[in-house]
């Protein structure tokens, strides 16, 4: 009788020691799984703060952006370049406009409208890109095309003066109704290669550049 009374005095302890001990568990569980949520926001807080620092330097970049758009634009309306690049400027206009209109929203925080805008600067410099190369292109090919017709102009005209220089002379030259001589004339002819061929040597180096 006296072990079945102290087998009954020591059940309540040991329940007692039980939730003790389950409560602990429990509290290390949740001081556990509170550290990691910790490590966790402190992870995204440096995130944040690292894409709030990029952020500031896209907008510094998007503002550089629009000073040399607006260099640009300044150099497509000089005098000599007006009436070249006259729908460049309408063009370029437009596209500044969305430049700014991503500025703005990148400024705002408003990262979706910004990069809708920013796309849509993108693909309009790059349409502008694209047409002015097929301009230029189609200009260079105008410009191949009258070389080539010089190279061949000059090249007759130095053959007919090659002949015209090995050919025999004679005894004594006539001399022609303005006064010149066939050689006088030669020499003309010559030197009217010679500022031929120089003009067609600018060209080159025009179209080269």
């Amino acid at each position: 009788k006296r072990y079945e009374k102290q087998s009954e005095a020591e059940q309540p302890q040991n329940d007692q020691q039980k939730e003790q001990l389950a409560v602990l568990n429990r509290l290390k569980e949740l001081a556990q799984r509170q550290q990691d949520i910790n490590e966790r926001v402190k992870e995204l807080q440096n995130a944040i703060e690292e894409a709030k620092r990029q952020l500031k330097r896209l907008r510094e970049e998007e503002q550089q952006l629009l000073a040399d758009a607006d260099e640009l634009k300044q150099k497509m309306e000089k005098a000599e370049n007006q009436s070249r690049f006259a729908e460049e400027r309408k063009q370029l206009e437009q596209t500044r406009n969305d430049a700014q209109q991503a500025a703005e929203s990148m400024q705002k925080g408003e990262s979706s409208r910004a990069l809708a805008e920013g796309k849509r600067a993108e693909q309009g410099f790059q349409k502008m890109r694209d047409d002015l190369r097929k301009k230029a292109s189609g200009q260079f090919k105008d410009e191949m095309r009258q070389m080539r017709a010089d190279a061949r102009d000059l090249a007759q005209k130095q053959e007919k003066i090659a002949e015209d220089l090995g050919a025999k002379p004679q005894e004594k030259e006539r001399r022609r109704l303005d006064g010149s001589s066939p050689r006088e004339k030669l020499a003309q002819e010559f030197e009217q290669q010679q500022k031929g061929l120089g003009d067609l040597r600018e060209q080159m180096q025009r179209v080269s550049e």
